[in-house]
Formats: C-alpha cells, sequence, structure tokens
C-alpha cells in the first residue's frame, strides 16, 4: 500500500473588521421568543438571546394488529351420526344461543371458550328425583349377631347305660368294701363319654377297672353341654362311689 502524503494545515488569516468586532464589548438582550427575538435584532441591530423551543418527544407507533373474529356455530346443529368426534382443541369456538332468550345469549357471549353447560333444568331435575324414588333401595348390611339360647353345664349322671357294676371279687369274699373312683373324660357334643382316664381310687383296683369298662361300652350317655343353646364338646372330672 502506498503511505498517503502528509496534510500540511495553514492557518486562516481573520479579517480586522471581525477582530475589531470581537474587541469591542457586546450588548445582548433577551426576548421570551425566537419571534420576538428576530423583531427586537432587527429593529436594534444587537444580539437578542430567546429560549430554545420546546422539543417534543418521539412517540414510537406501534402497529395494530386486526384479528378476525371467530365463526359463531349454531347450538341447536347436532353432529352427524357414526363419525368420529374431534378431540377438544384448546380454545373452542363460541356457540350462538337459541333465538328468543337474552339472558342465554349474555352468558354464552361471557363465558369462556370451552366453559362447561349450564345447570340442568327443572324438568331433569324431577325426573331425576322419580327415578331415586322408584329405584330399589340397597340390601342393608348383615350384622353378625351372637348366637343366644340356653346355657347347660356338665351333669356327672347317666341319662342312659345305667352305672358302672361292683366288682364280683369283692361281693364273693365278703369284705363289704366301699370303693371311690376319680375320672377324667371328654365330654362330646352328643353327650358320649370319651377319652377317659382314672385320677385317682380307694377301695381298691377293681373300682376303677370297673369305672373304666362302663364309660367305654358305648351305652353311656350324658345331657349334652350347652353354651348360648350350642352343644359344646368339654372336657370335666367326677367322682363315682361305690358301695356293697
Amino acid at each position: 500500500a502506498v503511505p498517503a502524503p502528509p496534510v500540511q494545515v495553514q492557518a486562516a488569516e481573520i479579517p480586522a473588521s471581525v477582530i475589531v468586532a470581537m474587541a469591542e464589548p457586546v450588548h445582548m438582550l433577551a426576548a421570551p421568543d425566537q419571534q420576538t427575538a428576530a423583531q427586537l435584532s432587527s429593529r436594534t441591530g444587537r444580539l437578542v438571546i430567546a429560549p430554545p423551543p420546546p422539543v417534543r418527544p418521539a412517540i414510537a407507533e406501534m402497529p395494530v394488529r386486526k384479528v378476525a373474529p371467530a365463526p359463531l356455530v349454531d347450538s341447536q346443529a347436532m353432529p352427524p351420526k357414526n363419525v368420529a368426534q374431534p378431540a377438544v382443541a384448546a380454545a373452542a369456538p363460541r356457540t350462538r344461543p337459541a333465538a328468543g332468550n337474552l339472558e342465554e345469549a349474555v352468558e354464552a357471549l361471557h363465558a369462556p371458550p370451552g366453559a362447561a353447560p349450564a345447570a340442568q333444568t327443572e324438568a331433569d331435575a324431577l325426573n331425576d328425583a322419580e327415578a331415586r324414588k322408584t329405584a330399589p333401595a340397597p340390601p342393608a348390611p348383615v350384622v353378625a349377631t351372637a348366637p343366644t339360647g340356653p346355657t347347660r353345664g356338665f351333669v356327672p349322671r347317666a341319662l342312659t347305660g345305667g352305672a358302672p357294676a361292683y366288682p364280683a371279687a369283692y361281693e364273693m369274699d365278703g369284705s363289704g368294701r366301699n370303693g371311690r373312683v376319680t375320672v377324667d373324660c371328654r365330654i362330646d357334643t352328643n353327650g358320649a363319654p370319651s377319652g377317659c382316664r382314672v385320677v385317682s381310687s380307694s377301695g381298691g383296683s377293681r373300682f376303677g377297672s370297673s369305672v373304666l369298662n362302663w364309660l367305654g361300652s358305648g351305652q353311656v350317655r350324658f345331657a349334652p353341654i350347652l353354651r348360648n343353646g350350642q352343644a359344646t364338646a368339654e372336657t370335666h372330672q367326677w367322682s363315682i362311689n361305690f358301695q356293697p
């Protein structure tokens, strides 16, 4: 690149009339506005000062966009059958109310798009009330109740099967002894004894054998044990006395 030639600056000569004018004192006048200042300056030939004109701020103009109104849809028009309905859009169009009802028209215009329908009419409410009256009542819940009835404990007296026999060996020896046997048995729900055993005995061992043979014969029945009217199987102890 070729370098540019150096620029030479020469001082300009100032006219003598300008220098004399600058040396003299300047008498300035003040005016309230630019028009008055121009008139005074032309009459007096002096410099008149006026305040600068007000500056109006620039106002940015926003462009106005025109939006086309949404189309009105007749609420009485029904969609054709067997046609899949489209999904609900984010902004549903407003519906036009039926003619002749001013209140519905105002509510439809002020309601947001996609708003829920109005409450049911009085006729619908009456129909719902009649349907509830004619509907069958739900079944009452079943509450479990405790069984009630008579209660009877164990009675150590056989209803069938008689009584244990006195040992024949003790009758033959003429000893005339007395005996006492304490036995333990389970009384079933039908009154039959089972699982019997001798707890203690006195007077001789044959008394205990006679009691076990009698209870195990299958002919002995006691009155069933009742708890609130229901037969119950329980285990009990009782004593049997022997006399010659």
